[in-house]
């Protein structure tokens, strides 16, 4: 990495309208009169007749570290705290909600098949449906209200997407103009010459240890001495690509799209997810975005929203990027981004987190299903953003697996059939 790419990021950065920065409001052990209080909330009206799981409770005397957070009982917790446990910027909310509409008949533990099994695990901690704009189900973990955020790791690459979309949309950014036109920290980098749409579907040819990012955050267990650059360190010290067309999953590629539309804009990206898509939706909580130790927004993964206001969200891709007769998201970008070709599926060759996934695609930052025209925004340990348009439905999923990836296949089969019988 060029000496001084930290430090010159960070400037530019901190240069910016700043965020809104929510910081850590307890220490890393957690206070207990903390989490006394947060135990206590609960909306019983909002808990799902088949509910079995508890909200997780964090135990007294334990801590958070990069040692300790990917493991039990932490890791259980900390999806619905990041607020607690992390530097966040708020991403405001509508001042008027938009209605979110309930079906006369909402759907029976019975009337959900291999769904029902996958939620008596234990880990899932919210699941909605809907179905031709109304919500058919809701599941939300039992005592957990529904303005508690939740993590999304990489299913947050949507939103950094979706405000590209539109900035596009306004003329501030071409597909097909190099990322360092827009973002001149870039000169000289790996993504020197890298085209916004390459990025977009994760075919830079950047090659990155799939840790990198973890060590770069100050998150890996083994980070020892380690210094964590932060996501700019991060993005500005990768090397120049393989040239191949080929999908991987680099985080940095989502991290420079981002930086390219705060750079046109001169906002960050939690001021542009709110100000283009979360108050357009009539979001009726406010998000957040974790940052990093520099106050860089983490682009590819940050994003923590509620179950409802998710279901907002993914019902607005499923009307073509529409609120009632508003235009939030382009329509040609939401179709667009439901078109697999031949060289997007040669790009991913099957390949779904090292898991088969034959005829596959990724395009936009969305997985495009081989069979059916429908979208995947997929973030580890358990949290999806499905959107069926032959099933004139969209559910999200919530959860906290103790594995990143050990039930994908089979919650996405699941979901395909309930939404197929809808």
């Amino acid at each position: 990495m060029p000496s001084g790419c930290v430090s010159s990021q960070v400037s530019r950065t901190n240069s910016l309208q700043g965020p809104s920065l929510v910081r850590p409001r307890a220490p890393a052990s957690c206070n207990n009169n903390l989490m006394g209080i947060l135990r206590s909330r609960s909306r019983p009206d909002l808990l799902s007749p088949q509910s079995t799981a508890r909200r997780p409770v964090f135990p007294a005397g334990a801590e958070i570290s990069p040692q300790t957070r990917w493991a039990r009982p932490q890791s259980r917790w900390i999806p619905f705290h990041y607020r607690e446990t992390l530097t966040t910027a708020k991403i405001r909310r509508a001042d008027e909600s938009s209605a979110l509409d309930y079906a006369a008949h909402q759907l029976q533990p019975d009337d959900i098949g291999r769904v029902r099994d996958l939620l008596t695990r234990g880990d899932t901690d919210g699941l909605l449906v809907m179905h031709h704009g109304k919500v058919v189900y809701e599941y939300l973990v039992d005592g957990v209200p529904a303005w508690q955020t939740h993590g999304l790791n990489s299913a947050s690459k949507v939103f950094t997407g979706c405000v590209a979309a539109i900035l596009a949309d306004q003329g501030k950014l071409s597909w097909n103009k190099p990322l360092h036109d827009y973002a001149p920290q870039l000169n000289g980098t790996g993504y020197e010459g890298v085209m916004m749409q390459a990025a977009l579907d994760m075919q830079s040819g950047i090659v990155l240890d799939p840790m990198a990012e973890f060590k770069a955050l100050g998150q890996h267990p083994d980070q020892g001495s380690e210094p964590a650059i932060g996501v700019a360190g991060l993005t500005l010290s990768v090397k120049q690509g393989t040239g191949k067309a080929a999908y991987a999953p680099v985080c940095t590629d989502t991290d420079a799209v981002g930086m390219a539309c705060e750079q046109v804009t001169g906002k960050s990206m939690p001021e542009l997810i709110s100000e283009l898509i979360w108050v357009p939706i009539g979001a009726k909580e406010d998000a957040d975005m974790t940052l990093d130790h520099f106050r860089t927004p983490i682009y590819n993964g940050g994003m923590c929203a509620t179950l409802q206001d998710l279901g907002r969200f993914t019902n607005m891709l499923l009307n073509k990027g529409k609120v009632g007769n508003k235009q939030v998201v382009p329509a040609a970008y939401v179709e667009d981004s439901t078109v697999s070709t031949s060289c997007l599926r040669e790009a991913m060759n099957g390949n779904f987190y090292n898991m088969p996934w034959p005829g596959a695609a990724f395009h936009n930052t969305f997985f495009l299903d081989p069979d059916r025209k429908a979208t995947y925004n997929y973030g580890a340990f358990g949290n999806l953003l499905y959107v069926d348009h032959d099933a004139s439905a969209c559910c999200v999923l919530l959860s906290a697996w103790e594995k990143p990836n050990e039930q994908i296949q089979e919650w996405m089969s699941a979901l395909q059939e309930l939404v197929k019988s809808l």
